[in-house]
């Protein structure tokens, strides 16, 4: 400990540390080691730079859990690292149309070190039995992971392939562990808790947004280490109908997954922005433009559903907490927030083309190869594996390689990956009750948010998880991509800490 206290002392951490006021303090250095990763050459070299963000981070909590959580939190969205890969189906041996081959990838990432030493730290309490037993009674929600995870075991060990299954439950017994992580390790530190995650929020939206911008001035991703890409997509990701259109990745492998993150960040940012804490004035500030860049940057990801979404919260924002956006724009000069509406319009238009561009198209949805008819007949197939297997399902992850090789005589007019529905894909997956035990997991998820509705409190934690499930509804996200899985089920687990001692005091 006095070692890491002593090179903590460093000049790159006095210079970080000190040349900020307080409240932006954790806010500056996230955001400076995430512009210092355009540097990032390699693996090695994201390690490096990750090492002195820790260090920095913990000078500034002189705390070992907090700044490892603070690592983690940062380093969540990379999907950097090394995973195991189980190819299943190869590309050439596929007879209908196929962009990939058909593999499984158990991932290991740089966020894992952070999560693993936790990890250590709680067995090493001596008060681990008796937290569990505290824990596990304020997280009924718990059980019904734990009762999903039990039924993806017994699933996956009776497929076809059971390897995928229980790799795909050792991803799910991680991200169990990031449920459980703040209430049985920070439950005596929420206020510490919400500054790291409000500075982490603010910081990487402004990050992605900024890389958004630059890749959209570029006119293709930018070349560097920390941005990864699909086989065949390093040049960028076109609209489909529209392939002069680019729609621009950031740091993720899809457009699609880079506009839930940056709309579950915002989510997380809303009492910040709204409140009334007069103690982070400063940091809101930066909360308010980074929201403004991450909406900026959601419009070049070019996903019209997205764009429903943003509207979505929008409304329900206004609908819900309109004294506190009043109040909010009561305090700032009638001058600067004239300017404001100046360059507001003035960007607005400047987006317009662009907007026009991909909303022209929406008419085609519903054709015979536009994407809700795309989506549509994947629901529908994955109801028929659904039927065909109705007890278990086919087996977790197992869906794609099923399409590929199923459904003989058929034409498919999608490609064999994921159902583009959450629910539909554990339906075919872990079949009917496996799917039915994730329903009820997913409504007491979202049931802190809604219940805080009548109040007019507004449950972050819980309302970024409903938007990550909503997209869901739409995208393939959920194993295949950790890194913004990671950020769903660690939501959960602060919304089950705020939960916790809510009841607590009641």
């Amino acid at each position: 400990m006095k070692l890491l206290r002593t090179v903590s002392k460093s000049f790159i951490g006095r210079t970080v540390a000190f040349a900020t006021t307080p409240q932006l303090q954790l806010f500056s250095a996230t955001l400076t080691y995430y512009f210092s990763l355009y540097f990032s050459t390699s693996n090695r070299t994201l390690f490096l730079l990750t090492f002195l963000y820790w260090l920095v981070v913990f000078r500034l909590t002189k705390s070992l859990k907090l700044s490892l959580f603070a690592g983690l939190i940062a380093t969540l969205l990379f999907p950097k690292g090394r995973a195991l890969q189980l190819l299943l189906l190869p590309k050439e041996a596929i007879e209908r149309w196929a962009l990939f081959d058909i593999s499984y990838f158990f991932p290991v990432y740089l966020a894992d070190v952070f999560l693993a030493l936790l990890c250590y730290l709680y067995l090493r309490s001596k008060q681990t039995f008796k937290s569990i037993q505290l824990g596990l009674q304020h997280a009924k929600l718990f059980w019904w992971l734990f009762l999903f995870v039990l039924w993806v075991i017994i699933s996956g060990t009776v497929s076809f392939i059971p390897e995928v299954g229980w790799l795909s439950s050792l991803q799910l017994v991680r991200m169990m562990v990031l449920v459980g992580l703040p209430l049985l390790m920070f439950a005596k530190q929420k206020l510490q808790l919400k500054k790291i995650v409000w500075s982490a929020s603010a910081a990487v939206l402004l990050f992605e947004s900024f890389w958004v911008f630059a890749q959209r001035l570029q006119g293709s991703p930018l070349g560097k280490d920390i941005e990864v890409y699909l086989p065949g997509t390093q040049f960028g990701i076109r609209a489909s109908e529209n392939a002069s259109l680019l729609r621009t990745t950031g740091t993720f492998f899809e457009p699609s997954i880079l506009g839930t993150f940056l709309l579950m960040q915002m989510v997380i940012l809303l009492p910040l922005v709204l409140g009334k804490d007069k103690a982070n004035q400063r940091l809101k500030t930066m909360a308010v433009i980074a929201h403004i860049a991450g909406s900026l940057a959601l419009v070049f990801t070019g996903s019209r559903i997205l764009y429903g979404v943003w509207l979505l919260l929008a409304l329900l924002v206004w609908r819900y907490w309109q004294k506190s956006i009043k109040a909010f724009l009561a305090k700032i000069p009638a001058k600067i927030l004239t300017a404001s509406a100046i360059i507001a319009v003035i960007v607005i238009a400047s987006l317009t083309p662009y907007l026009a561009r991909r909303i022209e198209t929406l008419s085609d949805v519903f054709t015979q190869y536009g994407s809700a008819t795309y989506r549509l007949e994947m629901m529908e197939y994955a109801t028929r594996l659904g039927i065909d297997s109705p007890l278990l399902g086919v087996g977790i992850n197992l869906s794609p390689y099923y399409f590929a090789s199923g459904f003989e005589g058929e034409r498919l007019i999608f490609d064999p990956t994921y159902p583009h529905n959450l629910f539909f894909q554990l339906l075919a997956e872990t079949g009917l009750v496996g799917v039915t035990i994730f329903i009820l997991f997913s409504f007491f998820v979202i049931r802190p948010f809604l219940l805080g509705l009548k109040s007019g409190i507004i449950r972050e934690y819980s309302l970024a998880a409903g938007v990550y499930l909503l997209c869901a509804m739409f995208y393939p996200i959920f194993l295949n991509h950790p890194e913004l899985s990671s950020y769903f089920f660690l939501y959960i687990g602060l919304s089950l800490l705020h939960e916790s001692e809510k009841n607590v005091k009641k």
